[in-house]
């Protein structure tokens, strides 16, 4: 460490692990600044998991005051808790030295910049991430644990909580347990000098949160096959690269690791999981289902089984009200895949105060990407989420998007969300193809969310095939009754609900006008114009 003539510049003593080799000149550029990049970022986990990461803060301190006075003036001011492991001081600042479990403390500590008063002066705060250069080591993992452990005849070595082993005291001081690097080493040294011919390896329950201490596992263990990583406390798929080089894994269990609940269908995460282990036919005990072609889709495989409703969420109280669904969405998609200038004429179909919200993730390059649904911005996007209000900006925005064939509409995943007298809102997910001259269509998966509410007779969202469809969905849904029978209670009550709003009359008047018609909904409607018509309606009707 040098310093200049009155200490005022210190030369940084940051050290970190030796990732020169791609690293290159570069500022990151090209193929060798991003393998330096990625060397550095296996640097800093390596260091985090052997414990070698410490954070230094810089505050100033022209006013020279005591180290130990401004440090708790400091900790008054945060609420995580953290010790210092190490102070200095130069002419003009205080160095504190926090440990590598202490990161969030530091941050908040670097969130005092300039608002942290110390003696009269505002303190500049630095935070300084420190990588301590140390090689991987092996500490001695005791054979008689091990071999207590191991069974030669079936070649499987159990190690669920193993840290918790009477014998293994000496080595529960060790940071992150066996996700540290020397504790791991230790455990793979061990495996290869005694068992190499190991088939069935379990470190179930070892608060494992990393798996990057096990690379050399696969390179040991050249005929593991059964690999039990349960309830452990794994938060992303990705630790799973770590163990590429076990490429004989055939049986892999992962169940009870907060991963699994990020998941949003067993076919995302079979396909997360082959990534990793492509031999793979048990996944947590149960069979693989997903071939390695699917899995091969990546992203976009992900994105459909995200996009498409699970069958759990499908969910349509009766057949009359699905049968209904389907005849309106139907006349939809009909006229919405009839180009430009069909689009066009479901303008009449959005109320004045109606929205539109686009949202397309981003799923590939070129034909398959973004730009044919890119009509607000010249600029390339990673993802569009446009929204538009009112039925004039609504048409003009669909008028630009692709031309669509969808699927029938009877094959269509529908969950209703709100049904009542007032309004009817579900969400609809299938898949549409989107044809191109000279190549073949693509295919993609959708989801809509949709509202309709009954428009008032004569309106313009009353009228045309889809607005008739809509509409009287929405007034058949609520009218739904056996054919010749009276509605039940229930039913009643919501078409009650519902000619009352149309109508302006209370609820006792709406009762009795939609009993005198035999509980039929548009003889009701038909029957209240026509009595309007001729003035017939006392005023009391329009009382509540």
């Amino acid at each position: 460490m040098k310093k200049g003539g009155r200490g005022k510049n210190i030369t940084k003593t940051t050290v970190v692990i030796d990732t020169q080799a791609g690293g290159g000149k570069g500022k990151g550029k090209g193929k060798k600044g991003k393998k330096g990049k990625r060397l550095q970022r296996i640097a800093e986990s390596m260091a985090e998991q052997m414990g070698n990461v410490k954070y230094r803060l810089q505050v100033s301190n022209p006013a020279k005051g005591d180290a130990a006075t401004i440090w708790q003036m400091i900790s008054n001011s945060i609420s995580e808790p953290c010790q210092v492991i190490d102070t200095r001081t130069t002419n003009n600042s205080i160095f504190f030295t926090l440990g590598g479990k202490d990161e969030r403390a530091a941050r908040a500590i670097k969130r005092l910049d300039k608002r942290l008063n110390v003696n009269g002066h505002q303190a500049t705060i630095k935070l300084e991430k420190i990588v301590v250069k140390a090689s991987a080591s092996a500490v001695e993992i005791p054979l008689p644990v091990l071999s207590q452990r191991y069974n030669p005849s079936d070649k499987c070595l159990m190690l669920p909580a193993l840290m918790q082993d009477p014998g293994m005291a000496d080595l529960r001081s060790m940071p992150n347990g066996m996700g540290n690097i020397n504790v791991a080493n230790g455990i793979i040294n061990a495996i290869q000098k005694n068992c190499a011919d190991l088939v069935t390896l379990d470190m179930t329950n070892n608060d494992i949160t990393s798996l990057a201490a096990w690379r050399r596992l696969g390179s040991v263990a050249k005929n593991l096959t059964n690999l039990s990583l349960a309830d452990n406390g794994i938060k992303n798929l990705s630790e799973l690269q770590f163990l590429r080089t076990c490429r004989q894994v055939t049986h892999l269990v992962l169940k009870g690791n907060p991963v699994l609940n990020t998941m949003s269908n067993r076919s995302a995460y079979e396909k997360q999981v082959l990534k990793y282990f492509k031999g793979l036919k048990l996944l947590d005990q149960e069979p693989i289902t997903t071939t390695l072609a699917q899995a091969k889709q990546g992203g976009q495989g992900e994105l459909v089984d995200q996009v498409l409703l699970p069958a759990e969420r499908c969910n349509v109280p009766t057949p009359e009200i699905r049968q209904n669904l389907i005849a309106f969405l139907a006349q939809f998609f009909t006229q919405y895949d009839g180009g430009p200038a069909a689009r066009a004429s479901l303008q009449h179909l959005y109320a004045d105060n109606a929205a539109l919200t686009l949202l397309v993730p981003s799923i590939g390059h070129g034909g398959t990407g973004l730009a044919r649904y890119n009509t607000t911005s010249k600029k390339k996007m990673k993802s569009i989420n446009v929204t538009k209000r009112g039925p004039r900006d609504i048409v003009k925005l669909i008028e630009h998007l692709p031309n669509t064939v969808h699927q029938n509409a009877a094959e269509l995943s529908m969950n209703v969300l709100k049904m009542d007298a007032s309004e009817v809102s579900f969400e609809v997910s299938g898949h549409f193809q989107e044809p191109r001259p000279k190549s073949k269509p693509l295919y993609r998966a959708f989801r809509r969310t949709m509202t309709i509410r009954p428009s008032l007779p004569g309106s313009p969202q009353g009228a045309g095939a889809a607005g008739t469809a809509g509409a009287g969905m929405a007034a058949s849904m609520a009218a739904a009754a056996p054919a010749g029978g009276v509605p039940d209670q229930a039913t009643q009550q919501m078409m009650v609900m519902q000619l009352s709003q149309m109508s302006g009359m209370n609820q006792q008047f709406s009762t009795d006008c939609l009993a005198n018609n035999g509980w039929n909904y548009d003889a009701a409607v038909a029957n209240f114009q026509q009595l309007q018509a001729g003035g017939q309606i006392p005023p009391q009707a329009f009382t509540s």
